[in-house]
C-alpha cells in the first residue's frame, strides 16, 4: 500500500513537472495590492502582546495570544472594536494551561489543552455572548510513544493531527479519538532520521476545508505542500507541489546523536498558511530561514492557490505583516508598528 501511494505521488509530480514553471513562487498573475484599510489597533485597549495566529469567521477576527492573560481575543471587523477576550490561563476547571494552535470548525473554536490532555470545543456564539459556563465540550485523548500530538484540525468526525508519529507524517483520530492508520509518509526521504524523530525534525502546518472535505499540509523550511481528500472510505492525496527545496538537516551535538533542520542552509519557504472555502494561501520567502527570522521584518509576499493546487495569484502587500488569515475576498494581516498592533484588511480583487 505504501509503494502504491508513492507511485501516486510520483504520477502527480510527473504531471506537475510538465507545466511551464515548477518554481512555487512563479505565478502568471502578480497583484500589487493598493486597496486596503486598517480595521483595528490595540493602542487604546489593553495590549494584545505577541500573536501566534489569527482566523476570520463571519467578520470577526479571532487572535491567539502568546503573552496576554487570555489566550484569545475577538475583534469586530466592521466596527473595528475589540469584542471580548476569552480563555484564561490557570489550573481551575474553566481555565487552560498550555494550548495548541487553534482552528475553527462548524463555528466552534477547537484546540488542545496539552496540560490537561483535552480536546476543547467551544461554540463561537457563546464566547461572543460571554456565556461560556455551559456548552464547552472536553474530550480526553492520550498520546503514546509512537503518536505525539502537537495540534489538530477537524473535518466532520475526524481529526487530522500535526505532530510526531512512528509512521506517516500526519495523524488521524476518529470520533472516539482512536488512532486511524494510513499509508502517507513524507514526500522525501532522510534515512538518517527514523520513526517518531522525523515529526519533531520536519514540522508541518495543517489546515482543513470542511466544505470540500479536504486538508492541506505544508512542511516548514521547504516549498512542499500537499492536498488530501478525506471521506468515510479513506484518504487520497490529490496534489503535491513540484518541490525543489527540501529541509536540509544537520547533526546535533554528539551527546544527542540526533538531527535538526539546518536553518542556515534551508530556505524559509512556505511559512504561515491560511485557507478559505476556495483558496489556500502561504506567506513565502526564498531567503534562508535564519536570515528571515533574524530580520524580524515579517513578509509581504503571499502565494494563493485553489484547492486543486492551481496557482491563482501572487499578492505583493504594500508593507510587511507578521501573520495573516483569509476569507474568500480579503487578506487580513497583523502588523507590529512601534508600540501597537494594527490589523489590516487587503482586497484580494478576485
Amino acid at each position: 500500500m505504501k509503494y502504491f501511494n508513492m507511485a501516486i505521488i510520483f504520477f502527480i509530480l510527473l504531471n506537475a513537472c510538465g507545466k511551464p514553471s515548477t518554481d512555487i513562487d512563479d505565478f502568471p498573475i502578480i497583484h500589487n495590492i493598493a486597496d486596503y484599510d486598517s480595521i483595528y489597533s490595540d493602542k487604546n485597549d489593553a495590549p494584545l502582546g505577541m500573536i501566534a495566529g489569527i482566523e476570520v469567521v463571519d467578520n470577526v477576527i479571532i487572535t491567539q495570544n502568546m503573552n496576554d492573560d487570555y489566550f484569545f481575543a475577538f475583534i469586530d471587523v466592521d466596527k473595528g472594536e475589540l469584542l471580548t477576550r476569552w480563555g484564561t490561563r490557570g489550573q481551575s476547571p474553566d481555565e487552560y494551561i498550555q494550548i495548541s494552535r487553534s482552528t475553527v470548525s462548524e463555528n466552534r473554536l477547537v484546540f488542545i489543552d496539552r496540560g490537561k490532555q483535552k480536546i476543547i470545543y467551544v461554540p463561537l456564539s457563546i464566547i461572543l455572548k460571554q456565556d461560556t459556563a455551559a456548552n464547552v465540550i472536553k474530550e480526553s485523548y492520550t498520546d503514546t510513544p509512537d503518536f505525539r500530538t502537537r495540534y489538530l484540525t477537524v473535518i466532520g468526525n475526524k481529526k487530522i493531527v500535526a505532530g510526531s508519529f512512528k509512521e506517516g507524517h500526519f495523524g488521524i483520530l476518529d470520533a472516539e479519538n482512536r488512532i486511524v492508520s494510513h499509508p502517507f509518509d513524507f514526500p522525501f526521504n532522510y534515512r538518517e532520521i527514523n520513526g517518531i524523530y522525523r515529526g519533531s525534525t520536519f514540522q508541518s502546518l495543517i489546515k482543513s476545508n470542511s466544505k470540500q472535505c479536504k486538508f492541506a499540509i505544508s512542511i516548514l523550511c521547504s516549498d512542499i505542500f500537499e492536498i488530501y481528500q478525506i471521506s468515510d472510505t479513506g484518504i487520497v492525496i490529490t496534489y503535491i507541489s513540484p518541490f525543489k527545496h527540501i529541509p536540509q538537516i544537520t547533526k546535533k551535538p554528539r551527546e544527542y546523536s540526533t538531527y535538526a533542520v539546518d536553518y542556515y542552509n534551508s530556505i524559509s519557504g512556505l511559512k504561515d498558511m491560511a485557507v478559505s472555502d476556495d483558496f489556500i494561501c502561504f506567506s513565502y520567502s526564498s531567503k534562508s530561514y535564519e536570515e528571515t527570522v533574524n530580520s524580524g521584518k515579517g513578509f509581504n509576499e503571499i502565494l494563493c492557490f485553489n484547492w486543486m493546487g492551481e496557482k491563482v495569484k501572487k499578492y505583493i502587500l504594500p508593507f510587511n505583516i507578521h501573520t495573516f488569515c483569509i476569507d474568500n475576498n480579503c487578506i487580513y494581516g497583523v502588523r507590529y508598528y512601534d508600540d501597537e498592533i494594527i490589523f489590516y484588511r487587503f482586497n484580494m480583487a478576485l
